[in-house]
């Protein structure tokens, strides 16, 4: 990582102000760096090494937290990308003969001949794809990897479908497994689901193992630390900002880079017995928000009713328009009642309070990013 940084203070213009690290904890020193300044860098051509121009590998955020932006990957980082994500592999317990089949946007740098990809922009795909999905899953044992949404559609419409496939492993990614939606699944799917920390920018951070209590941090691909709202390390298990440097990316590196999640250090050794460090992460930075009577609200407890009720509901999506006025946005299945819907808005009344507007929609579909994410919460009053 020395190296890392003297290379980045040597050919990139964004890092020449950088000081001179002389072991890896002066890196505490460095500024942290948000992920709108990193695209403010990267529209004035300073973040980007000049004389790798033939390593970059295109890529760009989705824009779920506001900021979507353009960025390079470095073609050099793919071997050890593999060799991370066979670790995930593993850990799930494929075997040879199991096949990997991914339902995403997109392919991932590096992972191309790592099973089979089928490319979906939503939940709406997947409904509309389920005979080719079916096709795909049949008469195998399948390590399935995809968002938590994609996975809740395609769960959902197995029970309406009645259809029931092999399943070693389930890989969720991308947005928070809530424990409601991971016991649905692990339900319908009749196998265990292991949650797989990453994103565009990094790629595989951590990993859950067997016994699903917290991320493993790839150590060897990524620094992550937890900060205070000054950028100092907190170390003894209260929560903070997630923090990463990216080990790998010499073309565009990452180096203190403010990922925008909440999260804390597991202080005990984990059971499974490996020794890499943990992480639980609890949401979105911007994923609390003031109530009326001066607490601070959580996403995870707003969204219980609509969780709960995860059978019912194809998509939910919850605009916070001001401190007292909500919209929640529900996209029905077919067993979703009216008796649903009135349960839903008392007990969204009983955690915001009584002098909330609440109005409940029944929608036809809910906009997903351009990445094919689905925002599940909208604040339109941050401030307040």
């Amino acid at each position: 990582m020395i190296d890392l940084i003297k290379e980045a203070r040597n050919r990139i213009p964004a890092y020449t102000a950088y000081r001179e690290l002389k072991n890896v904890g002066e890196i505490t020193g460095l500024p942290v760096v948000s992920k709108s300044e990193m695209r403010h860098r990267f529209e004035k051509g300073i973040n980007t090494n000049a004389d790798m121009q033939d390593f970059q590998i295109p890529q760009w955020t989705s824009g779920s937290t506001g900021i979507p932006f353009n960025f390079y990957l470095d073609k050099s980082m793919l071997p050890m990308r593999i060799a991370v994500y066979r670790r995930l592999l593993r850990w799930v317990g494929k075997e040879s003969s199991d096949y990997v089949v991914r339902l995403m946007p997109r392919e991932h740098p590096g992972l191309e001949r790592e099973g089979i990809l089928f490319k979906c922009g939503g939940p709406k795909d997947i409904e509309e794809n389920t005979n080719a999905i079916y096709d795909l899953l049949a008469g195998k044992l399948v390590v399935l990897q995809s968002r938590v949404s994609y996975l809740v559609c395609l769960a959902q419409c197995m029970e309406r479908d009645k259809k029931s496939f092999r399943f070693k492993a389930i890989i969720s990614y991308t947005e928070q497994l809530f424990p409601e939606v991971r016991a649905y699944l692990e339900k319908v799917f009749q196998c265990p689901v292991f949650n797989y920390y990453a994103s565009n920018e990094i790629t595989a951070i951590g990993q859950e193992c067997e016994k699903h209590d917290g991320f493993h941090i790839n150590s060897e691909w990524a620094l992550v630390e937890v900060v205070d709202d000054f950028g100092r390390l907190i170390e003894d298990g209260r929560y903070g900002r997630i923090i990463v440097t990216s080990l790998w990316n010499h073309v565009m590196p990452f180096i203190r880079y403010e990922i925008g999640d909440i999260g804390y250090w597991v202080q005990h050794p984990c059971a499974c017995g490996r020794t890499l460090p943990r992480i639980k992460i609890e949401g979105r930075k911007n994923d609390s928000f003031l109530l009326p009577n001066g607490k601070t609200g959580i996403l995870g407890a707003l969204m219980w009713p609509l969780i709960s009720n995860i059978n019912k509901v194809f998509q939910y999506q919850v605009v916070r328009y001001s401190p007292t006025r909500y919209e929640v946005r529900i996209v029905p299945t077919e067993v979703f009642k009216q008796e649903d819907k009135k349960l839903i808005e008392k007990r969204f009344q009983e955690y915001l309070g009584a002098n909330v507007s609440i109005i409940v929609t029944i929608a036809k579909t809910i906009e997903e990013t351009s990445g094919g994410k689905q925002r599940a919460f909208i604040n339109l009053d941050p401030l307040h």
